[in-house]
């Protein structure tokens, strides 16, 4: 029945598609008018994906508290402003997410104060506001658990450290339901393909295709809805299957060649320099590299790094040359046959663990749908090598 509908689906909307075809590029162009205040920046920059899934960054000058710019953008889509920004974390305080579409959009930004970015004529943004204050006290409730867990952390009190994570793990998967429930419940929402494709690891195929089906025509179209669709003809690897072969220079100039390393287990470590969760997972992976890797275990990192001087700064500076790494970089994560685009990898940190036959036999963190964490990983080690 799913699949009858699905079917269904995909000749509608291809009949959608070629009747709109002629008019798409008109649609998808937005138009960005700002108000900033501040002394210390002179520029700003919008990175957005265009039509063609290309990663953009467009720089926009401030003059006298004004800024502006146009382009063409894919769909409905959560974008980074950034401005005189001391680190890359997502907390700096002058870099802002909101949500850029088509049509025009009014910004207000103040220096050091992003965080408080003003949106006029988003429709998404006004709603993902809207959603936000419905789920604030729970928001309030994890930041709350957030600071214990640092402050247990910093005072090296590990038992407490442990209890604090899984709380809030749980925490954030009831949000993450919630979010869920509301992409289900809003089948004529941009913001409903947002959560939808934020969350199809965790919905499940049969759940994403019903809810891909249901998604209204105007929907349907936006860059959201395509990811679905593209990760729902994906043909998903099952644990024992193969795993797909590849070949690339790692970071001294020497060929990896996947299928050099059988008779070996092999762990692929999906990470970046600027992702602080795949940071603070290394000293594990070290541990875990130091235990086995006489018994059988490689251990290949697969970078996410924007380029491949920053890549290389990042391997020595975080002491991962122990093992072998290559570069896959942000702007081709997405591209057909790219090593990510095989394993269905996107979000990161996110491990595959292949075996000495070349099967794939695990999968973890953001690589996992059932969310198999770093405790899972260390378990499936334990009992194949131990």
């Amino acid at each position: 029945m799913i699949s009858t509908l699905l079917t269904r689906s995909l000749k509608n909307n291809l009949i959608f598609l070629t009747l709109i075809l002629p008019t798409i590029l008109v649609s998808q162009e937005f138009e960005i008018n700002g108000d900033f205040e501040g002394n210390e920046t002179d520029q700003l920059i919008l990175t957005y994906h265009d039509l063609s899934n290309e990663f953009v960054m467009d720089t926009l000058e401030i003059t006298d508290g004004k800024f502006q710019t146009k382009g063409i953008v894919n769909g409905v889509q959560r974008v980074y402003f950034t401005g005189k920004t001391s680190s890359e974390s997502i907390e700096d305080p002058n870099l802002a997410m909101f949500f850029l579409g088509p049509g025009k959009i009014d910004l207000s930004l103040k220096e050091n104060e992003f965080k408080n970015i003003k949106v006029r004529g988003s429709e998404i943004q006004s709603e993902f506001d809207s959603f936000q204050k419905k789920i604030k006290p729970l928001r309030d409730e994890i930041n709350k658990i957030y600071k214990e867990f640092l402050l247990a952390d910093q005072n090296k009190e590990y038992e407490k450290v442990s209890q604090l994570q899984t709380v809030l793990r749980i925490k954030n998967e009831e949000i993450s339901d919630l979010e869920i429930e509301y992409a289900f419940r809003n089948p004529d929402s941009y913001l409903s393909s947002y959560y939808g494709n934020m969350h199809k690891r965790r919905i499940g195929s049969d759940s994403l295709k019903i809810l891909y089906n249901n998604f209204s025509p105007r929907v349907a179209g936006n860059g959201n809805t395509q990811k679905i669709e593209d990760y729902l003809n994906i043909e998903t690897m099952a644990l024992g299957d193969k795993a797909p072969s590849f070949s690339s220079l790692d970071s001294n100039g020497k060929e990896i060649d996947l299928d050099s390393f059988k008779g070996r287990y092999v762990l692929l470590d999906f990470w970046a320099g600027w992702c602080k969760p795949c940071i603070k997972m290394h000293p594990e992976l070290k541990e875990l590299h130091k235990k086995y890797n006489s018994k059988g275990l490689e251990i290949l990192g697969v970078s996410f790094d924007k380029d491949e001087a920053e890549w290389k700064k990042n391997i020595s500076e975080q002491n991962l040359d122990r093992w072998p790494h290559i570069f896959v970089g942000l702007d081709n994560v997405r591209r057909k046959g790219s090593i990510p685009q095989l394993y269905n990898v996107q979000p990161i940190p996110a491990y595959i663990l292949i075996n000495d036959k070349g099967e794939l036999v695990g999968r973890y963190l953001s690589a996992s749908s059932e969310r198999n964490d770093i405790s899972e990983l260390e378990k499936t080690l334990e009992e194949i090598f131990e």
